[in-house]
């Protein structure tokens, strides 16, 4: 059990949703090391008449972890939940947006942000028949279009809501900003380039270092994320890991994204690249790269005009062509400090408690690791980028 502070907050919503003579269960749910920040538990709350299936996320970062990352990290979550994303859900009603076209997320039940004793309650789409993709296997096009589509309309509602907006979309800028303490990720990057040396392939290794001898600054990552012809609320870490799906007849048919403790004011291309080459092999990408490319396009260039805006104006083909070429190196960037947490054994992944430190994340690189990173590496250089 997670404390007396889960189970005070799923009392006060077994009262709130008028529940009567109930039983409240929870039960942590093991991620096998695809998630670090939080403890997840299944709750249940249950009477004779009705039952509530939830989703609890307990906040697991310890004081060293913190120093790298917002103080209380729910904040800009629940920040998104009670206010973006119902202004999203207004601007969607007042352009009369058909309901299957909907940005479609958990509902968030409660919360508490009490520092070191944050926590979040959403209802449980896994009781719905969701689940989480499996890190290891590389996506199909039916989960990865989906997943596009969704993240095309959290863009395009994002550039509305700055239309129509603008004072309000600023002010969350203010907080939701890029955070510019990269410096404190150093040791962990330096851990990173110097794991991936040692797997890339000897044809490319001084290719690799002479380009990454230019992109470790502060500057340049801030560069690659900053907001250049798009101006969009980013998702900052969408893959697979944080999308759930559901699957019919074997086939893909729902994604739903979660985990907005990132969201930050950036370009829609540092997202896009990130879910492509952190998400994919080189054997999808061979085939599908370009038609992923074009897929999120068109889907944005839709939601924009569900919203009654012109994307020729708001953001041209033109505009998301330039963004690639300034900012697609993120995606080689990504790949290199996410792929060795990604493709991580359940076995060697870092423990979730309150001791784990930045270096922690620095494991052993596995044969799994090195496959996917040379792909992303080889990719990366057909691109012209490296």
């Amino acid at each position: 059990m997670a404390g007396q502070e889960v189970f005070e907050i799923l009392d006060k919503i077994a009262k709130e949703e008028q529940f009567n003579n109930y039983k409240i269960s929870t039960n942590l749910l093991s991620t096998d090391g695809a998630n670090f920040s939080s403890n997840l538990y299944l709750a249940e709350i249950s009477a004779s008449d009705k039952e509530l299936n939830l989703f609890v996320k307990v906040a697991a970062i310890g004081e060293k972890l913190r120093t790298l990352a917002p103080v209380c990290i729910y904040k800009t979550e629940v920040q998104f939940y009670t206010k973006i994303f119902k202004l999203y859900n207004d601007i969607e009603t007042k352009h009369h947006v058909p309901d299957d076209h909907k940005l479609v997320l958990p509902k968030l039940y409660g919360y508490n942000l009490e520092c070191s004793n944050e926590i979040l309650v959403f209802d449980n789409l896994l009781a719905e028949g969701f689940d989480m993709y499996d890190r290891f296997q590389t996506m199909d096009w039916e989960y990865a279009s989906l997943s596009l589509t969704a993240l095309a309309k959290l863009h395009g509602l994002s550039m509305a809501y700055a239309i129509e907006y603008p004072d309000e979309f600023k002010k969350d800028g203010e907080i939701m900003k890029i955070q510019e303490n990269i410096d404190g990720l150093k040791e962990y990057l330096e851990s990173a380039i110097t794991k991936v040396l040692q797997v890339t392939k000897a044809e490319n290794k001084e290719r690799l270092k002479t380009f990454l001898d230019g992109v470790t600054s502060v500057e340049y990552f801030m560069g690659v994320l900053k907001p250049m012809r798009s101006r969009v609320l980013t998702h900052a870490d969408y893959r697979p890991s944080n999308l759930l799906h559901k699957v019919q007849d074997g086939k893909t048919t729902k994604v739903i994204p979660i985990d907005f403790q990132t969201i930050r004011h950036g370009n829609l291309v540092s997202d896009l690249v990130y879910f492509i080459f952190t998400g994919t092999d080189q054997e999808f990408r061979n085939t599908q790269y370009q038609r992923c490319l074009d897929h999120y396009y068109s889907e944005l260039s839709r939601t924009l005009t569900m919203l009654n805006l012109d994307p020729n104006e708001i953001y041209s083909r033109k505009d998301f062509e330039y963004e690639l070429e300034q900012a697609s190196s993120y995606g080689l960037l990504s790949a290199i400090l996410c792929l060795l947490i990604i493709t991580v054994d359940p076995k060697d992944a870092p423990k979730v408690d309150d001791k784990l430190e930045q270096k922690d994340f620095a494991v052993i690189p596995n044969e799994r690791y090195s496959e996917r990173i040379n792909g992303v590496i080889e990719d990366f250089i057909k691109l012209g980028v490296i």
